[in-house]
């Protein structure tokens, strides 16, 4: 590959991450400060009852873009009347789930015993249509790879909304102020892709079409669909098995792994998708990427797991009080799924990619029934019991996951294997024996920094021993586009 093309990849690479990152941490750095004070407002109970509110309405967002979404992204020469098509689609489907939610808000409220449930869930159902309006716009902008649009109308809408609820919670609004803020926070989004776009649509229709991006879309649909199915079963799982308030400790430990951990993913998986895809045809270029990602990606999240772990107690209570000091164990469990977040967020780009969909869909349903096994504890045993066979579900991922590579793009399995497993086991054992061994100061937040300190000054060593060469080539990709910027 010649030297401007070298910078041609940097700058796609870093200039995405760079958009993508802000995108991300910024909009978790606003909500994490919302968060803060709405959680020394309002109650555990309060956050339980948004949980499942707002998990219900997951369960119907990949039926508004049907999947097309990424079929748009992943197909480089979408037609005008394929996007008219898929955009009246999108808007059909975002009127039909919004009238059904309205109508059925009574019974989704008997069904969990909580009559404040049905004008919740009437009055977000109007957040379907508003996203339905802009959901082919937004997959063009991730096309572009224009991640500065997306990420400056992300952190626009989060500030508003955010500012807004906490503004009712101190008047009392209680429950409402949570859903105002979800509610508007789509609004004003919706408001500025709108604006910012320059693609309008028209009334043109065409089955033919929408049956040229059916694979990938079908694909897209069943997994996206799959995934939040399975994920929102366990919020109504433990909804129904334990209470509104142990819902409310473990929904505010799970978005703290999302704003810590999870981010990395997101981040990840913004840019690193349409990249891949403008270079599918090229197997050697595609699999040095995706080896480069994958492995510089996965020592990230790790790094970021074990000091998040081993200064669990600092960011639960410091950050948002006493009351919430039952989220610390639930959190320190839940960083696995940080970790297998990531992990898959970069092999699933690859799949998609390269549009080996039969491959990722048998190994994407065997990964979910792998990690639904962990209710059986829940429902049965206990919510501990749950949370180690989580732990377990989740390692097991890992490996599946290798396994899925090596299937769907030939990359070597003992390469993937054994990056993982060395650095897994490395992280996990820092991290464990530093949590345990560091003990007695009488601020345990002066405990927790020593602890972060010395775990992360353990990995960075690892890192210069055994992973020095990854560094270089990254470091290389960095200087690269620093000079295409000057």
């Amino acid at each position: 590959m010649s030297r401007s093309n070298d910078r041609g990849v940097s700058s796609d690479l870093f200039g995405g991450i760079k958009w993508s990152v802000y995108e991300v941490y910024g909009g978790q750095f606003i909500s994490l400060f919302i968060t803060i004070i709405l959680a020394r407002i309002l109650t555990p109970a309060d956050f339980g009852l948004i949980g499942i509110t707002l998990g219900v309405f997951s369960l119907t967002k990949s039926f508004i873009s049907l999947g097309f979404t990424e079929a748009i992204i992943q197909n480089q020469t979408t037609s005008p009347s394929a996007l008219n098509s898929i955009f009246i689609l999108n808007l059909l489907m975002g009127i039909l789930i919004s009238i059904l939610f309205f109508f059925l808000s009574p019974s989704i409220a008997a069904y969990f015993g909580n009559k404040e449930l049905e004008p919740i869930i009437k009055l977000l159902s109007i957040g379907n249509i508003l996203e339905s309006f802009v959901k082919v716009q937004t997959a063009l902008f991730s096309k572009k790879m224009d991640f500065k649009t997306l990420a400056i109308r992300k952190l626009t809408s989060q500030l508003i909304s955010g500012t807004v609820a906490v503004y009712l919670a101190l008047k009392g609004f209680g429950i409402y102020a949570l859903a105002v803020q979800f509610l508007l926070g789509v609004m004003i989004s919706s408001v500025l892709i709108w604006i910012q776009s320059s693609w309008r649509p028209r009334m043109q229709f065409s089955l033919n079409e929408l049956q040229l991006l059916r694979p990938v879309a079908q694909f897209s649909l069943a997994t996206g669909l799959l995934n939040r199915a399975s994920k929102e079963l366990f919020t109504f799982t433990i909804a129904n098995y334990t209470s509104l308030t142990q819902l409310g400790y473990y929904s505010k430990a799970n978005s703290n792994v999302d704003f810590l951990i999870n981010g990395v993913a997101a981040s990840i998986n913004k840019f690193l998708f349409p990249m891949l895809s403008s270079i599918q045809i090229d197997n050697r270029e595609f699999k040095q990427r995706f080896i480069n990602v994958y492995n510089f990606s996965l020592i990230i999240v790790l790094l970021l797991s074990s000091v998040c772990f081993v200064s669990a107690d600092s960011i639960i209570t410091t950050l948002l009080g006493n009351q919430w000091t039952e989220s610390v164990f639930i959190f320190k469990c839940l960083l696995i799924r940080g970790v297998t977040a990531t992990h898959y967020s970069v092999v699933k780009s690859a799949i998609l990619a390269k549009s080996k969909l039969r491959e990722g869909y048998i190994y994407d349903n065997l990964r979910r029934v792998v990690e639904l096994s962990s209710l059986i504890g829940l429902v049965f045993v206990g919510f501990n019991y749950f949370l180690f066979w989580f732990i377990a579900a989740q390692s097991i991922n890992l490996f599946i996951q290798c396994i899925l590579v090596n299937k769907a793009i030939g990359y070597s399995y003992s390469e993937l294997m054994s990056f993982l497993t060395f650095n897994l086991i490395f992280t996990a054992a820092a991290a464990l024996f530093i949590d345990n061994r560091i003990d007695g100061f009488d601020s345990f937040i002066i405990q927790d920094l020593i602890k972060a300190l010395f775990v992360f000054l353990l990995i960075v060593i690892k890192l210069f021993i055994f992973d020095l060469r990854l560094l270089k080539k990254v470091s290389k990709s960095a200087i690269t586009f620093i000079r295409t910027r000057h």
